[in-house]
C-alpha cells in the first residue's frame, strides 16, 4: 500500500496538503479503514490492552483465551435494562474510568460527541466545548449499516433474497473470466464480492513529484465528473467491465465502498413502493427511530450545527456512494439508532432476523469475524470472552459505533481534528464492555444457589449453580445417587439461555460447552434433560416435571473490583486464570 507521509507535516502550503490528504483518502481509504479500525479495535479490545509497534503489525499475536464463544455461556438477555449510571459506578467506577481515558488523550484538541447508553436510558455523555449531543457529524461508512438493515427489511416483504447475484436487478458486465461467479447481495453488503478494495479507474497516472515534494495523482476525468465529486453510478457499472476479483466471492473479505454503491441500486430497483435509496432508509428506518436531526442531503438552515471539518469533505457529494457513506448524524440519534437494533427495543426485524444480523459473514484468522457489515470483535476478561459489534467511518469526521448485545450496552464516538481517535474509541468500548459483563454477573447471582426437589418417583434431584469467570455455571447435579458431572468427568457445566423466556440448557461436554455433538438429547415428556426453567426464584425441570427450591445460598466473586487484578477461579481445571 502506498504512505504518503503526515498529513500536515511535510507538505508546505495548506492547498497542498490539502490536496495530498485528499489524494491520500481515495488511494488509501477503501483498504486503510478496515484494516486499520479491526487492527485497532483488536488490539485495544482485548484485555490487558497489548500496545504494537508498527513493524509488527504483520505478526502480532493474540491474547490466548481457553475457551470462547459459545464455550463462555452468556447471561439471560435483559436484566440490565434499567440500570443507572449511578448503580455502575457504585460498584465498578464506571464514570471515573471513562473520564480518565478522555483526560489522557488528544481529544481536548479537538472536537467530540460521546453517548455510552443501555436498552432504555444514557448512561454516559460528554461534549466537546463547541459540541452537544444535538451537533452534526458525517458519520461516513457507518451508513453501510444502515444499508444492510434496509436489506433485511426489505427481504421481509420478499422483495429480495440475500442469496440472489446482483445481476438479477443490475445489468452488470464481468470480464469473461469472472462471469460465472456468484456476486451475492450478502457478499456485496459484508465486503465478501471477491472484488478489490476499489474499482474505478480515477487516475490516469501516479507519480512523484521531486519539485513540489507531493505524490501527484492527475484524474482521468473520462469516468468521473471531477476530482471532489464520487463516480456516478453508470461510472461505477462501466468500470467492472475491465475489474478484476481478487478472491472467489463469500471467501475473504476486501473493504469495497463500490459494493454498497451497488446494493444501494438494488434497494431502490426492487422496492414495491419504487422508492429511491434514500428514501426507504427515511422511512424504514430514520422515521421510525425518531432520528430528527439524520439526512442524506443536510438542510441549510442545519449547517450552523455541524462540526466544523478540517479537510473540506462536510459538504462533500458523494453521489453513488451514497450508501456506503452518505448519512449525517447526531449522538442523539445514533444512540436511538443502536438501541431500537442492535440493542432490540424498536423490533424493525423479527428476533430470528436479529440473530441472524449477528452471526458471522467470514472469520479472520486472527478470531476477528467480518459480518453484514459487522466488523465484531472480541473483549477478554479473565478466561471469558464478549462479542462486541462494531462499525467506524472516516469522511472528515472519525466515528466509531458499538454494541454488546448480551450486555444491553451500547456507544456512540464521535470526532473530529483527534489524530488517536480510533485508540481513545476502543479502550472506551473495552471499559464499558469489561463493567458491563461484570455488573452483569453480580445481578446474575440471583440463579445461584443450591436447589432441591423430588420426581414423581421419589428420586430427590440437587442442582447447585454459580457465578463463575463471569459465566453461569452447574457445579453440582445429582439425580438421586446419580452424580451427572462425575460421569461428564467435570466439575462443572456451562449454563446457557436459550433466548426462549427463561429457558436454559445445560452443556455437555467437560470443556463446558455447547458442542455439535451434545446436541443429539435425550429427553422425557418430549422434554430435554438438559433442560432448566427459571420461574420467580425456583427452577422448574419440564423432562421431570420438578420443581426445585433454593436450599442455600452460593457465595460467588462475581464482583471484583476492574482496578485490581483480576482473579478467578477456572471450573474446568480448578486453577485460577488472570
Amino acid at each position: 500500500m502506498i504512505s504518503i507521509g503526515t498529513v500536515g507535516g511535510i507538505y508546505g502550503t495548506r492547498e497542498k496538503r490539502l490536496h495530498a490528504y485528499r489524494t491520500h483518502m481515495l488511494l488509501t481509504a477503501a483498504i486503510a479503514i478496515g484494516l486499520f479500525c479491526l487492527y485497532t479495535l483488536s488490539n485495544a479490545l482485548s484485555s490487558p490492552v497489548i500496545s504494537h509497534s508498527r513493524d509488527q503489525l504483520g505478526v502480532r499475536e493474540y491474547p490466548k483465551v481457553p475457551n470462547s464463544g459459545i464455550c463462555d455461556p452468556q447471561f439471560p438477555a435483559h436484566q440490565m435494562d434499567h440500570v443507572t449510571i449511578d448503580e455502575l459506578d457504585s460498584t465498578l467506577n464506571l464514570t471515573d474510568r471513562l473520564d480518565s481515558l478522555l483526560a489522557k488523550s488528544s481529544y481536548n484538541k479537538g472536537n467530540y460527541s460521546i453517548s455510552i447508553f443501555g436498552r432504555q436510558n444514557v448512561l454516559y455523555e460528554r461534549y466537546s466545548n463547541k459540541t452537544n449531543s444535538d451537533s452534526i457529524y458525517r458519520i461516513a461508512s457507518i451508513t453501510k449499516v444502515f444499508t444492510d438493515l434496509a436489506t433485511l427489511i426489505l427481504r421481509q416483504n420478499l422483495s429480495l433474497s440475500l442469496d440472489d447475484d446482483v445481476r438479477r436487478y443490475i445489468p452488470l458486465n464481468l470480464s469473461e473470466e469472472f462471469s460465472n461467479e456468484r456476486v451475492s447481495l450478502r457478499s456485496l453488503g459484508s465486503h465478501t464480492s471477491g472484488f478489490p478494495g476499489t474499482i474505478a479507474n480515477i487516475f490516469s497516472d501516479i507519480y512523484w513529484d521531486d519539485k513540489e515534494g507531493v505524490l501527484q495523482t492527475p484524474i482521468d476525468n473520462s469516468t468521473c465528473d471531477s476530482f471532489t465529486t464520487m463516480c456516478r453510478m453508470e461510472d461505477i457499472l462501466a468500470q467492472f467491465e475491465n475489474s478484476h476479483m481478487t478472491s472467489i466471492p463469500n471467501s475473504f473479505p476486501e473493504y469495497f465502498n463500490e459494493a454498497f454503491g451497488l446494493l444501494g441500486e438494488v434497494l431502490s430497483r426492487v422496492d414495491p413502493k419504487e422508492r429511491s435509496y434514500d428514501d426507504i432508509v427515511i422511512q424504514e428506518i430514520l422515521e421510525p427511530l425518531r432520528m430528527n436531526s439524520s439526512f442524506f442531503d443536510l438542510p441549510h438552515d442545519l449547517e450552523q450545527r455541524g462540526v466544523y471539518d478540517p479537510v473540506g469533505m462536510f459538504n462533500l457529494d458523494i453521489q453513488s456512494m451514497r450508501a456506503a457513506g452518505g448519512l449525517y448524524s447526531t449522538a442523539t440519534d445514533m444512540t436511538r439508532f443502536i438501541q431500537g437494533t442492535m440493542l432490540g427495543t424498536a423490533h424493525l426485524l423479527s428476533k430470528f432476523e436479529l440473530a441472524e444480523w449477528f452471526q458471522p459473514v467470514v472469520a479472520l484468522p486472527n478470531g476477528d469475524e467480518i459480518g453484514f457489515p459487522w466488523e465484531t470483535v472480541s473483549v477478554s476478561l479473565g478466561r471469558r470472552t464478549t462479542k462486541v459489534y462494531t462499525k467506524g467511518g472516516s469522511l472528515g469526521h472519525l466515528s466509531l459505533s458499538f454494541a454488546i448485545p448480551e450486555v444491553g450496552l451500547g456507544g456512540i464516538i464521535m470526532t473530529s481534528e483527534i489524530p488517536d481517535y480510533a485508540k481513545i474509541a476502543a479502550e472506551i468500548a473495552n471499559e464499558v464492555t469489561q463493567v458491563g459483563i461484570k455488573y452483569l454477573a453480580g445481578l446474575s447471582e440471583k440463579y445461584t444457589g443450591t436447589y432441591e426437589g423430588y420426581n414423581s418417583h421419589g428420586n430427590k434431584i440437587v442442582i447447585s449453580i454459580e457465578v463463575n469467570a463471569q459465566s453461569l455455571y452447574v457445579t453440582r447435579a445429582y439425580i438421586g445417587g446419580y452424580d451427572l458431572l462425575k460421569e461428564q468427568n467435570t466439575s462443572s457445566v456451562g449454563l446457557q439461555p436459550t433466548g426462549h423466556d427463561d429457558r436454559f440448557l445445560i452443556s455437555k461436554t467437560t470443556k463446558g460447552c455447547l458442542a455439535w455433538e451434545a446436541r443429539e438429547r435425550a429427553t422425557s415428556n418430549y422434554q430435554g434433560l438438559d433442560v432448566l426453567v427459571w420461574n420467580d426464584g425456583e427452577w422448574l425441570l419440564p423432562a421431570f416435571n420438578t420443581t426445585l427450591k433454593k436450599t442455600n445460598p452460593v457465595v460467588n466473586s462475581a464482583w471484583v473490583d476492574l482496578g485490581k487484578k483480576i482473579v478467578l477461579p477456572n471450573p474446568i481445571t480448578g486453577l485460577f486464570d488472570e
